[in-house]
């Protein structure tokens, strides 16, 4: 009796990836882009920071117009930006965009006002959309658990591919319009290597200590937070969704989006 009920569970588990499947394809799914960028107005908030010029010049004001005019052919009907919540940045930021919406209001230098604010005014829409969730992470703790027991040599490598990442963006940001940075940071196997550098940590530990798999958790549930709030403003499948956040996010977020039934991932390089 019991080989048969199992049997039974196991027949019912392979076929339902087939069932949510079939059920995806014959049901709408709301649009969603993830467009990754660098911190524009150098908030030095992680280990590793791109240091933006000044995107207030006339040159980098111009080539933001093109940005929001490449997004705009998106269609998005709602725009997510980087602050908490239902916090009291979410409040002020309602009250910022309002204002910039009726001319009195000069935008900020965050990638948040400067491609979220101008592309929501110019597609005339009445709000944005703060989903982002602040967790700590451990990561200190996790760097002196390395440091005292010998395991820097795991981290080395992937901080060295970072800091050449970095250096080589910087170098040729300058060069490039931010249009053309952001079709290059929003590349899906640049996205995807970024990763890694949470990936690997958790190799730092040994028996029953996790220090570098506490971080990686603490990240994931960041991500799984702000992709529960991305769910709490969703509320139709006709809805075309652009995500605007820190490019670390971008892998995760994706990740989500594509396992959802509800949401289809569209690829930001498509429209830069």
């Amino acid at each position: 009796m019991k080989s048969i009920y199992y049997v039974v569970l196991l027949g019912l588990t392979m076929s339902l990836p087939t069932l949510l499947g079939a059920q995806r394809q014959e049901s709408q799914k709301a649009k969603v882009m993830v467009l990754g960028t660098w911190h524009f107005n150098n908030p030095n908030q992680d280990m590793y920071n791109v240091k933006s010029d000044d995107v207030t010049t006339e040159r980098r004001q111009k080539e933001l117009e093109v940005v929001a005019d490449m997004l705009a052919k998106f269609k998005p009907t709602k725009i997510a930006i980087e602050t908490a919540w239902q916090s009291r940045y979410d409040t002020l930021d309602q009250k910022h965009y309002q204002a910039y919406r009726k001319g009195e209001y000069t935008l900020k230098k965050g990638e948040d006002e400067q491609i979220g604010f101008r592309l929501a005014k110019k597609l005339n829409h009445p709000q944005i959309y703060c989903i982002d969730h602040r967790l700590d992470l451990p990561f200190e703790s996790m760097m002196g658990y390395a440091q005292k027991n010998d395991q820097m040599d795991i981290l080395q490598p992937i901080f060295g591919q970072i800091e050449s990442f970095i250096g080589e963006f910087q170098t040729k940001l300058s060069e490039r319009t931010i249009g053309e940075s952001l079709k290059v940071m929003n590349e899906p196997a640049l996205l995807d290597g970024g990763h890694q550098f949470y990936v690997t940590m958790t190799r730092i530990g040994k028996g029953k200590e996790y220090p570098g798999a506490e971080v990686l958790t603490k990240w994931y549930a960041r991500n799984i937070n702000i992709f529960a709030n991305l769910t709490r403003v969703s509320t139709d499948p006709e809805e075309r969704i652009l995500i605007i956040f820190g490019s670390g996010h971008a892998a995760i977020l994706r990740e989500l989006i594509r396992a959802s039934a509800e949401y289809e991932l569209v690829e930001a390089t498509d429209f830069l």
